[in-house]
């Protein structure tokens, strides 16, 4: 087939349209549109600044149709360059799955009004730009089903959201490492202390719908686990180094302790065995046992025990509990204790009997830390 002109700046070329290599000319020069032997066209750019390829209507303007079946076979717009393909945006698959793909190792972006709204990395990590006002990301279910699911896809994963500030301000992380089907918070902050606000007229909840656990795990470690029939235990309360002491900060801690003892009255010598308390809010109560050598029988005796945890005691019953010598059938004591609001200590008092060895005392008493 020969060279045919159609008007003064469109020109054919072609030695056969089937089989051969054809050509649209524009401008009699430059080849705009160009059909191959195997049925593929492509349009060269232009050598004026403008697009491509521009299509103007009124109404739908481009339509790709696929050859198959729908459930089968692709439909999609591909782009690369001279090394070779760089996304897909259609039905890239063989199924009836949407895709819009950057197969290369860089970044997908999505804008609006031009401006940067999502940023996807490579590495499937997504940021979310802040907008110039209201929130960044508002996430609303209206038919009864959950607004925004975590999930795993093997047994044991991690999945969680981070919300992070400056080098300075606090960082609370959210993270569900599920080894042993339970739901872990963990708190942390680059500086002091972390806390969560809720600021909203409503109930912050924290709820796992299925027969797990709830853990608090501040700084990555398990410390408070709520069990999915109500128990509740802690993995550092007895015994913690950190301090317990203060009234603002009520605290739920125990341990043990060898308490100071001082010989106030009638008494040549003592001793302590270990002792045992447990806070629980402002209140600690106390158990232990000491042996005391009276100096005289039938005489007032005092002992001061000093307490676990510092309190200003104002009055005698601030403080208050028992104490009992059982020494063999002949020997049966029973004595007080009481605050001591000079020391802010406990006093335990009694009677010595007739016999004034040494003898155990058992003691336990309860105090608010004030």
């Amino acid at each position: 087939m020969a060279s045919t002109t159609f008007t003064d700046k469109v020109t054919v070329v072609a030695t056969s349209w089937l089989n051969d290599v054809n050509a649209i000319v524009y401008g009699g020069t430059a080849s705009a549109l160009t059909r191959n032997a195997t049925g593929n066209w492509s349009i060269a750019a232009p050598s004026f600044a403008n697009s491509t390829l521009t299509l103007n209507g009124n109404q739908e303007i481009f339509t790709l149709t696929t050859t198959s079946a729908r459930g089968s076979g692709s439909n999609y717009v591909r782009f690369q360059d001279a090394t070779g393909t760089k996304g897909y945006y259609g039905y890239v698959g063989v199924d009836d799955t949407f895709s819009i793909q950057n197969i290369l190792n860089s970044t997908f972006q999505i804008w609006t009004n031009s401006r940067l709204c999502s940023s996807i990395a490579s590495t499937g990590n997504q940021i979310m730009f802040a907008p110039t006002s209201g929130v960044t990301l508002d996430l609303k279910q209206v038919t009864g089903g959950a607004a925004l699911t975590f999930s795993g896809t093997a047994a044991t994963t991690t999945n969680g959201i981070t919300f992070s500030g400056s080098t300075t301000a606090p960082v609370v992380l959210i993270n569900g490492t599920n080894t042993s089907g339970l739901l872990k918070i963990a708190l942390e902050g680059s500086t002091g202390n972390t806390s969560w606000t809720n600021s909203l007229a409503y109930s912050t909840g924290i709820v796992s719908q299925t027969s797990t656990a709830i853990e608090l795990a501040p700084a990555g470690s398990s410390r408070l686990v709520l069990t999915s029939d109500g128990r509740m235990y802690g993995t550092a309360l007895h015994n913690n180094a950190g301090a317990v002491t203060g009234t603002t900060t009520q605290y739920i801690a125990s341990g043990t302790y060898t308490p100071t003892l001082t010989n106030v009255s009638n008494i040549a010598a003592s001793t302590s065995a270990k002792a045992q308390w447990m806070r629980v809010g402002n209140v600690v109560t106390v158990s232990g046992q000491v042996q005391i050598d009276a100096t005289a029988a039938t005489a007032y005796t005092q002992l001061g025990i000093s307490l676990p945890i510092a309190s200003n005691l104002t009055l005698a019953t601030d403080l208050s509990g028992t104490a009992a010598c059982q020494s063999g059938p002949a020997i049966q004591l029973v004595g007080s204790v009481k605050g001591d609001l000079t020391n802010d200590r406990a006093a335990l008092e009694y009677y010595v009997g007739a016999d004034a060895g040494n003898l155990p005392y058992s003691y336990i008493f309860m105090y608010e830390v004030l």
